[in-house]
């Protein structure tokens, strides 16, 4: 076995060995174990879904505008769409509350004017997961859309389909595995998110609290279902990887 090989095993070891464990004790799940799951579960799948289609319908026509341009607008539009990656969670939750908190910049108006208010409510869980995720589906859309020919778009719009419907009708299709793979990655992420999600939208057990902030709560209490739930929770992230590593592996067009 070559040095390349014993540094790529170790370095999977290190990936997969706390995993392994992690599923090894948390598994069977016992009646009560699943009572603790199946709330925060269905929570958790209700708003990162809600908030991966959301960034799927606004964040694939920018990915489509991105990988047609250059230049410093584009380097500045990729730059405020990592800003949700590069800072700390509770940062984004904290610049989440001073947006849209009940005294925030636009939140104020939106209650006063509106009674709306976003903070400490499912769908302030759901916008939480929604800032997150929409960078992930945006710049994994726009690396799947710089694969589309600009050829075939032209033979669409000679044939007589506006921008619009070239997007949907070809564009999309051509780029299909790339976008899809995009994503199942934003669900994923929207899905694990926790920082943000915690001081914007709270830990209101039936409301707020996600899978991944029941983690959390079980771990000053119950350990064991702290694993368990933990092992529910890796689990859908395996199927999620391997969904990814399906729809676009390397080299595939």
């Amino acid at each position: 076995m070559t040095k390349a090989r014993v540094v790529a095993a170790l370095t999977l070891a290190v990936i997969g060995l706390p995993f392994l464990s992690l599923w090894w004790r948390g598994r069977g799940l016992s009646e009560d174990g699943w009572n603790a799951l199946s709330g925060p579960l269905w929570l958790s799948l209700g708003v990162s879904l809600l908030a991966v289609t959301a960034a799927g319908l606004l964040g694939l026509p920018l990915a489509w505008q991105l990988a047609r341009l250059n230049g410093m607008p584009s380097r500045i539009v990729r730059s405020i769409l990592l800003l949700p990656v590069t800072v700390p969670p509770v940062v984004l939750g904290v610049a989440l509350l001073a947006s849209f908190g009940r005294n925030g910049v636009v939140g104020r108006y939106a209650f006063d004017w509106f009674g709306i208010g976003l903070p400490f409510t499912t769908m302030g869980a759901v916008l939480a997961a929604f800032v997150v995720s929409l960078p992930v589906v945006t710049l994994v859309g726009e690396g799947a859309f710089r694969r589309v020919s600009p050829a075939v778009v032209e033979v669409a719009r000679t044939l007589g389909a506006d921008g619009g419907r070239a997007f949907r009708k070809v564009v999309i299709p051509v780029a299909a595995s790339g976008v899809a793979s995009g994503l199942a990655l934003g669900w994923a992420r929207a899905f694990g998110e926790f920082g943000a999600t915690l001081i914007f939208a709270g830990n209101v057990p039936g409301r707020t609290q996600t899978l991944p902030l029941s983690v959390v709560t079980a771990l000053e209490g119950d350990p064991q279902q702290a694993l368990v739930l933990a092992a529910a929770a890796a689990g859908l992230g395996l199927v999620t990887a391997v969904a990814v590593v399906m729809l676009w592996a390397p080299g595939r067009r």
